[in-house]
């Protein structure tokens, strides 16, 4: 099983081996490869901390401090928001392929009123991949990672 936040339903979309440090890296490649290999692999949704949050260093135990103390109840905000547009509440689990694809569905319009003060959106790189429905592709091979 895969517990992850909601925003991380569409960064794991735009993903391309960037990251806060190279366990974070390593990490998400983890999470990703692993719903991908894996279509059936139960997730969990949540608006906390996640299996991806684990190698933040940015993780305290309050949370989210990447941006100060109110990082993690803007964070929150976002994970909300994204389960609200999925009809999907904390502690709802359904298989990374339906829920990814679902992903993909509700968000082809455009992700910019939950993502658009992220320091990624300006590259395209999460509305690129939730377009062209990047999550439910085969698993890149190793040679298309960016490490």
């Amino acid at each position: 099983m895969l517990r992850l936040r909601g925003h991380h339903l569409l960064c794991l979309h735009g993903f391309r081996g960037l990251g806060y440090s190279p366990e974070f890296v390593s990490c998400m490649w983890l999470v990703r490869d692993k719903a991908l290999s894996s279509p059936n692999v139960e997730v969990e949704v949540t608006i906390s901390p996640d299996d991806i949050c684990s190698a933040c260093p940015h993780l305290t135990s309050d949370g989210c401090a990447r941006n100060g103390q109110e990082s993690e109840t803007r964070t929150g905000g976002k994970d909300s928001a994204v389960l609200q547009r999925l009809s999907l509440s904390p502690g709802d689990k359904l298989p990374s392929g339906e829920l990814f694809a679902l992903v993909a569905e509700k968000f082809a319009g455009g992700i910019e009123d939950v993502c658009s003060s992220c320091r990624w959106f300006p590259l395209g790189w999460c509305a690129e991949g939730i377009r062209s429905r990047s999550m439910a592709t085969p698993v890149p091979g190793a040679d298309d990672r960016v490490d």
